[in-house]
């Protein structure tokens, strides 16, 4: 088996443990080919990342990771960083520009942005995004999925 960076022998036991729900510490070490230390280290680190919670022999997935949280509840969260953030990208897009926004709240606050904009092509698969630019004088198209 090809050794892999550390980086991403983590993430694959991250995608692991949400797939899964859990794993064991034995059964990791046995796929990545390394020893259960190197295991349970890399549990401790996803543990500080809020991403695993140690169990004896092994892991399970954050239960926080395996519930999406409702997007009204997202949308309230860290609002300042938000509404930076949209601004800045919103200054980057230029004048008839065309662009894609995905699905989340930090994309829904710069749709908010751009619903004052008249010159753009805006690619979209969020109904929110879409619901918000649907009145502006944007050309908006929705995607499936």
């Amino acid at each position: 088996m090809k050794k892999r960076l550390t980086a991403e022998r983590r993430n694959e036991i991250a995608q692991l443990l949400l797939k899964n729900g859990n794993m064991k510490a034995s059964s990791l070490a046995e796929h990545f080919g390394v020893s259960t230390e190197t295991i349970r280290k890399d549990l401790i680190y996803l543990e500080s990342q809020g991403i695993a919670q140690k169990s004896y022999g092994g892991a399970i997935a954050s239960s926080e990771l395996l519930l999406e949280r409702p997007i009204a509840q997202k949308e309230m969260e860290r609002m300042e960083i938000k509404t930076a953030i949209a601004e800045r990208a919103a200054s980057m897009i230029p004048r008839n520009g065309v662009i894609f926004l995905d699905a989340g709240s930090t994309t829904y606050a710069l749709a908010r942005l751009l619903r004052l904009r008249e010159d753009l092509t805006v690619f979209t698969n969020s109904i929110m995004v879409l619901n918000i630019l649907s009145d502006s004088a944007n050309q908006v198209y929705a995607l499936g999925g």
